[in-house]
C-alpha cells in the first residue's frame, strides 16, 4: 500500500487487489490490478493494471500518471 499526494492537495492510497484467492506463496507473474481510493467513506476509487512489483518500485510521478490513466469504479467489489 502506498499514500501520496497530488499537486491539488487531495491524499490517495494505491494498493494491489489480490482478490479473494490470493495467496502469500504464490509468485507474482504478468499483471496486477491497483486500486487508487481517496476516501473510502465516499467510494472514489480507480482501477489500473501494472506488471507485477511495479507498484513497490513506482515513484509518486508514476502513482500520479497512473491515477490519471485510472478507470473510475463505478461498482463495489466484496471486501
Amino acid at each position: 500500500m502506498r499514500v501520496f499526494k497530488v499537486m491539488d492537495g487531495t491524499s490517495w492510497i494505491a494498493k494491489l487487489d489480490e482478490g479473494e484467492h490470493a495467496t502469500a506463496q504464490a509468485p507474482k507473474t504478468g499483471w496486477e490490478a491497483i486500486v487508487f481510493e481517496m476516501d473510502v467513506v465516499t467510494g472514489r476509487r480507480r482501477l489500473v493494471y501494472r506488471p507485477s512489483g511495479w507498484l513497490q518500485g513506482a515513484s509518486v510521478d508514476d502513482l500520479v500518471e497512473a491515477l490519471e490513466e485510472g478507470v473510475t469504479v463505478r461498482a463495489h467489489w466484496g471486501e
